[in-house]
């Protein structure tokens, strides 16, 4: 099962979130405190062959936010769980792509990004 989204290349060049540089300590801190229950998470999905849960996705983008801030979509949906894969994609993106970002954050933001186009697909499934 491959869960790579897809290349980190944004569509648009105003979908980056360059305005506002990644606080990258934050992130490391807040992801030590998080990495085992994220870690589980991605590997009970592996082990079932399926994709993370929304807890997990939430979790995942808790600490991806801490980035940037608790008023980034990031956070927001860490938070609530409102956001899609639109509103999520150019935050995401930005740390996929900077090169301070630890290999381990990019393999949470690959299984997030896969988890939340498979949420948009059941939902165009559903309407």
């Amino acid at each position: 099962m491959n869960h790579f989204e897809h290349p980190p290349q944004p569509s648009e060049p105003e979908q980056i979130v360059a305005a506002t540089q990644p606080d990258l300590d934050r992130l490391a801190q807040t992801a030590a405190r998080f990495d085992d229950r994220i870690n589980q998470g991605i590997t009970e999905a592996e082990h079932e062959q399926r994709e993370i849960t929304r807890d997990t996705a939430r979790l995942i983008c808790h600490v991806l936010g801490r980035a940037y801030g608790r008023q980034s979509a990031l956070a927001n949906f860490g938070r609530t769980g409102d956001g899609s894969y639109e509103t999520l994609r150019p935050e995401y993106l930005d740390l996929y792509i900077h090169p301070g970002v630890s290999p381990q954050t990019q393999h949470w933001i690959d299984w997030l990004g896969t988890h939340l186009i498979q949420a948009a697909r059941k939902e165009e499934h559903y309407e």
